[in-house]
């Protein structure tokens, strides 16, 4: 089996945690004696990451985001008319015109299956947090976006299970989304990644948290602190 992992993430400091899922998961693929390659972006370019090493597809800077998903697509577009592959995972968050355009656009170049990832589920929480927020500190543009981010998804959900096969989700328990098949996952860590540390034991009966997290309203996180 071949397979390809699709990310419009940029391989920064700022997405280190999420990159390490994303190589992670394909080096797991990987390990079950399949070809796993992954797409990511780093200085705004996209690059795809194969057994070879990498290719580079170069996006001009300094352009408007909406101006960026469509070189990221057509780039995208481009490795895959290369590259036929037989399983596309797609990172994503909710429903959009890109991840539409990506999982038809696999479908129509051989994929027998098609996967999005819906990182948090259920996910109106950030976006009800969100307008709450930009009404608050009359940060209309901030509104503006996040009732774009609705329309999209709105316009573009009931389309997804004409090219998506499967929804992978992370939190509440759901077997089906936007009519299509769902599993619930969890999160993986890749062990020997790690260099264990040293430890030292409580010796007043403290139980001292370190939370190294880059989190979300929907996350929960404030619910390890309060117990």
């Amino acid at each position: 089996m071949k397979f390809l992992y699709i990310s419009i993430l940029e391989n920064t400091i700022h997405f280190s945690g999420i990159m390490k899922k994303v190589i992670g998961q394909t080096s797991a693929v990987k390990a079950l004696g399949n070809e796993a390659d992954y797409i990511c972006c780093e200085n705004g370019d996209v690059v795809l990451y194969t057994k070879n090493g990498k290719e580079i597809k170069p996006v001009p800077k300094d352009i408007r985001w909406r101006e960026r998903q469509k070189y990221f697509f057509e780039n995208v577009k481009c490795f895959l008319d290369k590259n036929k592959y037989d399983v596309i995972y797609i990172k994503g968050f909710i429903t959009a015109p890109l991840y539409y355009n990506l999982a038809k656009c696999g479908k129509k170049n051989g994929a027998k299956s098609v996967i999005f990832e819906v990182p948090t589920y259920p996910y109106w929480g950030d976006y009800k947090f969100n307008i709450k927020s930009a009404i608050a500190n009359k940060n209309y543009r901030e509104l503006i976006g996040n009732f774009l981010i609705i329309y999209y998804q709105i316009t573009t959900c009931y389309k997804f299970k004409h090219y998506v096969d499967t929804i992978v989700a992370f939190g509440a328990p759901i077997k089906r989304l936007w009519g299509i098949k769902a599993i619930v996952i969890e999160n993986g860590v890749d062990v020997k990644s790690f260099i264990k540390c040293s430890y030292s034991p409580s010796q007043d009966n403290t139980i001292r948290l370190l939370g190294v997290v880059g989190t979300t309203v929907s996350h929960g996180f404030e619910r390890v602190l309060y117990g």
